[in-house]
């Protein structure tokens, strides 16, 4: 067996999304488990558990020895909106971060979204032969609209709190934009000395930002509500395409 997902809220680059799905209202659970076993491969069923952060519970499969969790849909058009959801390259879930113990991979069909967490060519080739095309979680078309869309940085403000158990969570705030020379003068925690910012946003509780930049590198900072600074955090915008990033906050 090679792993399953051990879920835990964690800070992680925020992402932009890709979804889409082939139309099959009625391909479910066990059309995957007949998908699979179509290519040749040997299918067991491994029980359920709680499919947090996703909304609907992990239906475990083994497919040659591979670990795959099934989300199963009331109908195409839940999928699609939990789908939606999936931002950070696959490492958010319903604005949720998540340390998954593998690179997280995704098919989506019918009523389902199928995940594979790791970086075996033979367990992805054999959901791609299944289950069709894999999910792009790299987000550049759907989020930036593809090429000649809009360069943006799209992140998440969050807190995590040393002296309070539990704290680990997106928060208000501001952030802040400042041109790649600023990266020498930026301490580990603050804004960058001696620069003026390009431009700043507010951030509110959900803790997402998107701000629009032309292609460059620069340097982003941030004060949570109540002023406590966060890590600034350095990314580079290319030419219609999203920059993923999350910018931490500690309370000491």
């Amino acid at each position: 067996m090679r792993g399953w997902a051990a879920v835990t809220a964690a800070v992680v680059l925020a992402a932009a999304s890709a979804c889409g799905d082939l139309g099959e209202a009625d391909f479910g659970f066990d059309k995957v488990v007949e998908a699979l076993a179509g290519t040749g491969a040997s299918v067991e069923q491994a029980g359920q558990a709680p499919g947090f952060p996703f909304s609907v519970p992990q239906k475990r499969l083994t497919a040659d020895g591979y670990d795959l969790s099934v989300y199963e849909y009331a109908d195409v058009a839940e999928q699609e909106a939990e789908a939606a959801t999936i931002l950070m390259e696959g490492w958010s879930v319903n604005h949720t971060p998540v340390e998954w113990i593998g690179s997280p991979h995704c098919w989506i069909r019918g009523r389902v979204i199928i995940m594979y967490l790791g970086d075996d060519e033979g367990a992805i080739d054999l959901l791609t032969r299944a289950l069709g095309v894999e999910l792009d979680l790299t987000g550049v078309p759907s989020a930036c609209g593809g090429d000649g869309g809009p360069s943006r940085v799209e992140g998440i403000l969050w807190v995590v709190g040393g002296r309070y158990p539990g704290l680990d969570q997106p928060t208000a705030g501001i952030v802040w934009v400042y041109p790649d020379t600023a990266d020498s003068e930026a301490p580990p925690i603050g804004r960058p000395l001696g620069t003026e910012p390009i431009t700043e946003s507010g951030v509110d509780s959900t803790g997402e930002f998107v701000i629009h930049l032309p292609p460059g590198t620069y340097v982003l900072a941030a004060d949570m509500v109540g002023g406590h600074a966060c890590e600034p955090q350095a990314v580079e915008v290319g030419e219609g395409r999203c920059a993923p990033v999350t910018i931490t906050c500690h309370i000491r």
